[in-house]
């Protein structure tokens, strides 16, 4: 059976420090160069710009998210 490949496309961490800080980061690919991607190496892929719309919706929440956890971390 062939190995499944994959590509990391959004990631958010929350991790609390020995020293007691709490550091929170974000990853988010690209949903242009994500976009580009699928559409010159899968082209009968018809859900490439569904798949940037989602990566730009996770971005702006994530953003959010982030923005807003500031209120109880310091």
């Amino acid at each position: 059976m062939p190995k499944l490949r994959k590509a990391k496309l959004f990631q958010m961490e929350v991790n609390l420090l020995d020293n007691g800080n709490v550091e929170m980061l974000l990853e988010s690919a690209d949903p242009e160069e994500v976009l580009r991607i699928v559409d010159s190496q899968l082209p009968d892929y018809d859900g490439g710009h569904n798949l940037a719309s989602l990566l730009r919706y996770l971005k702006r929440t994530g953003d959010d998210i982030l923005e807003r956890s500031g209120q109880f971390v310091h």
